[in-house]
């Protein structure tokens, strides 16, 4: 019998979320008002971010991780998108090592997560 749910990228998402609570421990997605993030399609540099935009961008990354969990075998490769976009801005505004990223899709890999 096949599993219910998929767990994609369970090691990663994990990560992230931990790295976004360790500066923002009450930060929850918002998952209901979509109106107050980030033009997201229009950032081209985290450089310049106000704190506050900073944490606009993490709470989309939530709401971003908690789509992923949800997603079935058919979006696989959307996952896989969605994680490395995810791991690309909090590598850029220094929540995170390009290297702790590889280490946790690594252990994803291995572990049949991806």
């Amino acid at each position: 019998m096949s599993p219910i749910f998929n767990l994609f990228y369970l090691h990663t998402t994990c990560g992230i979320r931990e790295s976004i609570h360790k500066r923002y421990p009450l930060l929850r997605e918002n998952l209901s008002d979509r109106s107050g993030l980030l033009d997201l399609e229009n950032i081209t540099s985290t450089d310049g971010y106000a704190e506050n935009e900073r944490r606009l961008l993490c709470q989309h990354i939530l709401w971003m991780l908690n789509q992923i969990s949800r997603m079935g075998p058919p979006d696989a490769k959307k996952a896989a998108r969605w994680i490395g976009w995810c791991l690309a801005y909090m590598e850029v505004m220094g929540f995170m090592t390009n290297t702790q990223s590889r280490v946790w899709v690594r252990s994803d890999v291995a572990d049949g997560y991806q």
